[in-house]
């Protein structure tokens, strides 16, 4: 059985620091992102860097660029049970890769799929197999001026372990605008649900957490 890994607490510190980055970056519009999978790649990436790029990177992921890189490779080949993780270099054949290129490539983790750029077809079929089924087209239109593809994939397929009930929209009362405008919504179980909306400048912020087949996870939305 393989024991899933719990990153320490510095490498936490920075992934919580870079989705605040990320999800700044992207703006106020709305949006699905996952930092953990965009800052994976950007650990696999960084350890390739020297001079001030490497100190940028090491700014930007939170800790040294080798921590980084361990522990993206230990989250690789020990993800949670309940957790699909992945990443792959691709490069295409027709175009040499350079001694440095080679040399980052060979030191990846193991865990990282490395090779030729795969047809179209193919890469769908990598989304789907490490996404749970639930990504079914690689996100990127391949074509001949494709040269190089860095990927990662990060996805779980999960039960409430105490589930939601149903009931009828009115008992959201009158003063609800969904009131009329649905027939049934769901209702959060008395015990093993935690949430909370609080009013906060421009718009609500709605907090959900719960455990779902080993996993505490945390839903936010805002509005």
């Amino acid at each position: 059985m393989v024991t899933p890994v719990t990153p320490d607490a510095s490498i936490r510190a920075g992934l919580i620091s870079y989705a605040g980055r990320l999800h700044a970056a992207i703006g106020q519009r709305h949006h699905v992102a996952s930092p953990l999978a965009a800052w994976l790649l950007l650990a696999l990436c960084a350890p390739a860097a020297g001079g001030a790029d490497r100190a940028m990177l090491a700014e930007v992921l939170g800790c040294d660029p080798e921590a980084a890189r361990q522990a993206a490779a230990d989250l690789l080949s020990r993800p949670h049970p309940q957790v699909a993780a992945a990443a792959a270099v691709w490069q295409a054949r027709h175009v040499p890769a350079g001694p440095r290129f080679e040399q980052w490539r060979a030191a990846l983790p193991a865990a990282v799929q490395t090779g030729d750029l795969p047809a179209p077809a193919e890469l769908d079929s990598w989304a789907r197999q490490h996404s749970f089924g639930l990504i079914e087209r690689f996100p990127v239109q391949v074509d001949p001026r494709v040269y190089l593809v860095l990927a990662t994939a990060l996805a779980t397929r999960v039960s409430w372990q105490v589930p939601f009930g149903l009931a009828p929209a009115r008992e959201l009362g009158a003063a609800s605008p969904w009131a009329s405008r649905l027939r049934q919504v769901l209702r959060t179980p008395e015990h093993g649900h935690v949430q909370f909306i609080a009013a906060q400048d421009p718009g609500d912020l709605a907090v959900h957490i719960a455990a779902a087949d080993g996993l505490i996870v945390c839903s936010v939305a805002a509005a």
